[in-house]
Parts: C-alpha cells; structure tokens; sequence
C-alpha cells in the first residue's frame, strides 16, 4: 500500500500486517504542503501543493530476488512540474498521465469552479522544447458547486461531478476548444450530492458514489438526437452503502474495483457481473 502525507512522506506499508516497509520524500516540496494527491496510470502520482503547483512524479519498482523470495525497492522521479493556480491551494483535481506531449488537468480552488489546464510540448531537432499552455473554465450551471473532477489517461475527456447530483461530461481533445458532450441527472435528487467517481479499468465508464450510498457505473452512449451524438446512460447499479461514498478505487487489470464509505466499509464489486463480493 502506497501512502502519501499532507508533509511530503510518500510511505510504502504491507498489506498483510500494515507495517512499514519503506519511507521516501517527494522532492521539490519548497517548504510547502501537499494539498490533493492523485495516482494516474501504472507508476504515475500527481501532488498539488498548497501553493498552487503541481508535480508529476514516477514511483517505480526495482525488483531482484534472494532465492526464491522476491524483494521491491521503490524509487522517486520527477516528471515534471507546472503552474496551476498561482499561491492558491487547489481543492479538487483530476489530471491525466504525462507523456512526452505533455499534460492535462482540471482542477477548482476555494474561490474557483473547473478549470482546464492543457500542457503541450514539443522538441524540434535540436532538442529545444516548446510549451503551449491552454487554460479555460469549464462551467457549471447557476447555483451548482463542483464536489468531484476526474480526467481520463490520455486527457481528452473530463467528468466534473457537483453537490447538486449533476455529472457533466466533456470533451478535452482540442482543449481550446473544449466542448461539453451531456450533463445528466445523476442522483435524480439535488439536494443528493456526488461525493465520489473514478474511471472503470479502459477509461470508457465512470462509477458515481453518492452521498446517501448509492454506486452506479455510468457510460457515453451513442445518441444521434443530441447535437454532440452522445448522451450519459447508467448501465450498473450495486448495492448501496449505508452512509456517504468517500472513495472509489478501480482495478488496473479488470472490471473490479472497491467502494468505501464514512463509516469505514469497504466493499470488493465486479462491473461486468454487477455483483457486490
């Protein structure tokens, strides 16, 4: 288990008995705190600082064996690092997998709704690096406060959830020119908030955790009588939790993933098969 404090610990704990195995620090703190951590992909986290910056970083594994026995040695390498709201703590941030491209994220502050910031570089033939940054609000409608962000691996889409049950869909492909696809209804209720989301393994569905318990799995459907052709549709419901979803965490490897709550429950569920194990 990979722990990560507000002071900069990044803690590696056994999932057997809980004791600690390892303890690195995130470089490029500057004194400062980590306000929202972030895992994207196989190896990659993502921290915003309480200053407003964002670092990408690499956690990789060294793995060498005694015998029979195998052994992991984790390691710490910068990926990068860029301004997101200037000395401002962001709150919420969904942020996608750095490639040699570059970056996407979405993220709100205190005083904030959505924000998209889009990181393209480019490397000529003399290894000179140019950057392109894109930065635009992604709006809300009047009244609604974001509760929830996430953005897909390669960054061309974003889900922004909100305390009034709304789930709002986006397409980042052009981030200039970043189009909202469908808003749905989500929890059929306003004063029923989404408190939790997270992409099934591939990217295409998101799961909807709210807070009075409810899980459900959404999906982009086609729908040729939307002017974007798509519309949001949920195809899995489960059983709920007894209080708010305050995490959901999907597997890298099938359509399983955990749900857990605020009074500590955590439960094992399966998409494909809509079973609670």
């Amino acid at each position: 288990i990979e722990l990560i404090t507000a002071s900069g610990a990044i803690r590696f704990l056994s999932m057997s008995d809980g004791d600690l195995l390892s303890e690195l620090r995130v470089p490029g703190l500057d004194e400062q705190s980590i306000a929202v951590a972030q895992r994207a992909g196989k190896d990659q986290v993502h921290l915003a600082t309480t200053d407003g910056r964002l670092l990408g970083l690499r956690v990789p594994f060294e793995v060498r064996y005694e015998g029979r026995k195998r052994h992991l040695k984790p390691h710490v390498v910068e990926n990068g690092s860029w301004v997101l709201a200037e000395k401002t703590a962001p709150v919420l941030l969904g942020v996608s997998q750095v490639t040699e491209r570059g970056v996407t994220a979405v993220f709100t502050t205190a005083t904030s709704g959505p924000t998209l910031l889009a990181i393209r570089e480019t490397r000529n033939l003399f290894g000179a690096v140019r950057r392109e940054e894109v930065r635009r609000e992604l709006p809300l409608r009047a009244g609604e406060t974001p509760a929830a962000v996430i953005v897909d691996g390669r960054g061309t889409h974003a889900f922004v959830a909100t305390a009034a049950g709304s789930l709002y869909y986006w397409d980042l492909i052009q981030p200039e020119q970043a189009a909202l696809i469908d808003v749905a209804d989500a929890t059929q209720d306003r004063q029923v908030a989404i408190s939790a989301l997270a992409f099934l393994n591939g990217d295409q569905s998101v799961i909807v955790g709210d807070s009075i318990g409810r899980v459900r799995v959404w999906q982009p459907v086609r729908d040729d009588s939307r002017s974007s052709g798509w519309r949001l549709q949920p195809i899995h419901d489960f059983a709920p939790h007894t209080s708010r979803v305050t995490a959901i965490a999907a597997s890298p490897r099938d359509k399983g993933f955990l749900s857990g709550d605020a009074d500590g429950q955590v439960l094992l569920r399966h998409a494909t098969s809509q079973q609670t194990l």
